[in-house]
Formats: C-alpha cells, sequence, structure tokens
C-alpha cells in the first residue's frame, strides 16, 4: 500500500508499505525529520506501521 506521511515544512512524502508487513514495524525516512538545532539540515523520521483490525466484517467486505 502506498502511505502519504506528513512532513514538517515540506510537502507530504508518500511512501511504499509492503504486503505482509508486521505492526511494528519502523521505517526511516532520512533528513525528513525536524532541523537540527545550531546545525545545518535535518533529523531522520522514524514512521512506526499501526494496523487497525476491524472488529465485524460487513457483507460488503
Amino acid at each position: 500500500a502506498e502511505i502519504e506521511i506528513p512532513l514538517v515544512g515540506e510537502e507530504p512524502m508518500t511512501i511504499d508499505v509492503p504486503a505482509g508487513t508486521q505492526p511494528g514495524t519502523v521505517f526511516k525516512l532520512s533528513r525528513k525529520g525536524m532541523p537540527r538545532l545550531q546545525r545545518r539540515g535535518r533529523g531522520d523520521l522514524l514512521v512506526e506501521v499501526a494496523v487497525e483490525v476491524p472488529s465485524a466484517l460487513d457483507a460488503d467486505a
């Protein structure tokens, strides 16, 4: 699945989450995090996968 990730001070970024990715998996987006204090560049942004499973499925699923 492709997921859109909002970024601080930049346009959103789309990442590809492969099928079968387990909950708790962490993706590191290098240099897409917060600006570094008193230094040049940005830190890394860590994105953790959280999966919500429905308690019931309807007939359309």
